[in-house]
């Protein structure tokens, strides 16, 4: 019984997770390359002011760092380098990195090959098991197989995949609020 509350409860907090917008008072900053992208969930005000930093300094909540990566037959999938979010702000990054990757015509966003996080670990597995509860707007296909040998060739099915989206729901949303900015890319 307790068991099944506990896997009840950690599949709704994922499920909110999936959901997660920026909180008020953040905004999004995109920056870098057609080679590598780098998105950051920054406050608008800068904070915590300070001897050292008399003008305070920016808070931020999560990063994302993407890197142009392998080619496969239908185009570049990016990789994911970097991440590092507060609770619940991963999916929020990864949904921003793959309409990124769709913006520079790449075709998907792959785990990162070197290591991936346990948290990192539930979002691609989220992407992989909840497609229809997404509106499927979170497709994935399989990644060439020799990209898996030795300590790789263990990975599990939802790791060995690139993930994809085709259009930008997620960026359109927040140029809307206001809440994003590009110094680097037309958006």
């Amino acid at each position: 019984m307790k068991l099944r509350l506990i896997m009840e409860n950690w599949q709704k907090f994922l499920e909110e997770a999936m959901e997660t917008e920026p909180p008020e008072g953040y905004i999004i900053i995109i920056s870098g390359d057609r080679r590598q992208v780098h998105i950051k969930i920054r406050s608008k005000e800068k904070v915590g002011e300070s001897p050292r930093f008399p003008e305070g300094r920016w808070k931020y909540v999560g990063e994302i760092h993407i890197e142009r990566s392998i080619a496969v037959e239908e185009g570049n999938v990016y990789e994911v380098e970097s991440v590092e979010a507060n609770k619940g702000y991963g999916p929020l990054l990864y949904d921003i990195a793959m309409e990124m990757v769709y913006l520079l015509g790449g075709v998907g966003l792959m785990p990162d090959r070197k290591s991936i996080s346990y948290a990192a670990k539930n979002v691609w597995l989220k992407y992989f098991e909840e497609r229809a509860r997404r509106g499927d707007d979170v497709k994935y296909k399989p990644l060439p197989e020799h990209l898996f040998t030795g300590a790789m060739s263990d990975r599990k099915e939802y790791l060995r995949q690139y993930y994809f989206k085709n259009g930008t729901p997620v960026i359109e949303r927040l140029k809307q609020a206001d809440k994003l900015i590009s110094s680097d890319f037309n958006i």
